[in-house]
């Protein structure tokens, strides 16, 4: 998508659309599922299930917490562990739902269990400090052990504080503050119905920021956070709740 300012005008740039997933654990494989249903239906409600990765629990080899947890990082690689059983397009059952390949692929089974299977690494925006903590403990009691009876060193678990906070001191080099509060949110724009941005907001004993992050560090010659826009604390007029509790706007003075 386009990279837009604070007033949601287009600027030059681009950054990466997010996508909505279901990460489902089994006792064998961890599984990305496209998201299908509304915000008021269950997962076993959905219409259907579109695999868009599937991989033996064994692959995941570390795992980092967020700055603030709240985003997982998984680092998935096949280190020669085979899943045993069938790998056939609609073999299985997630959640009481069938398994079935990706939308629109021509290819053999074979090629489909490459796709499907195919390794790297994978940023998860909860934007919930409970549920990635849920999601790392649990990931932690699956993986350890069956890693270790195939041979393989124990799951790794890290966090990432150091490269946010790095990335933060980049930002606001010339100010003598640290990092209060850190939120990942998503912008919207009352003059521009449907459009929505996801935004970092960082608030310190002093300013605060409106930022994009690129999460995945996709491009290492540009930094992790960019400014959007910033205000000092004492310019902050209002902080005004919307009639949805999940969303707040917050007002500036104009002649800041």
């Amino acid at each position: 998508v386009k990279n837009r300012n604070c007033d949601g005008q287009t600027t030059s740039g681009s950054q990466l659309l997010e996508t909505y997933t279901w990460v489902v654990i089994s006792t064998r494989h961890i599984y990305f599922i496209e998201l299908a249903a509304t915000d008021q239906q269950r997962f076993c409600e959905a219409p259907s299930l579109l695999v868009l990765r599937r991989f033996p629990i064994t692959w995941l080899r570390e795992l980092s917490f967020g700055y603030y947890q709240q985003c997982v990082h998984l680092d998935i690689v096949d280190e020669g562990f085979t899943s045993r059983g069938s790998t056939s397009p609609g073999s299985g059952m997630v959640g009481g739902a069938p398994i079935v390949g990706m939308g629109g692929y021509g290819g053999t089974d074979s090629d489909w269990v490459s796709h499907i299977a195919c390794p790297g690494g994978f940023v998860l925006l909860t934007r919930d400090k409970t549920r990635s903590h849920q999601m790392v403990m649990k990931l932690k009691e699956s993986v350890s052990e069956k890693r270790v009876k195939t041979g393989l060193p124990k799951l790794e678990i890290n966090n990432m504080d150091n490269e946010v906070m790095a990335a933060f001191a980049e930002i606001s080099d010339e100010l003598d503050t640290s990092i209060a509060n850190y939120q990942l949110v998503f912008q919207r724009w009352k003059t521009r119905p449907g459009l929505v941005l996801p935004r970092t907001v960082i608030l310190t004993d002093e300013m605060i920021f409106l930022c994009d992050e690129d999460h995945a560090s996709l491009n290492p010659d540009l930094p992790r956070l960019t400014v959007i826009d910033s205000a000092f604390l004492r310019d902050v007029d209002e902080v005004r709740s919307e009639e949805d509790p999940k969303e707040m706007t917050i007002m500036l003075n104009a002649s800041r």
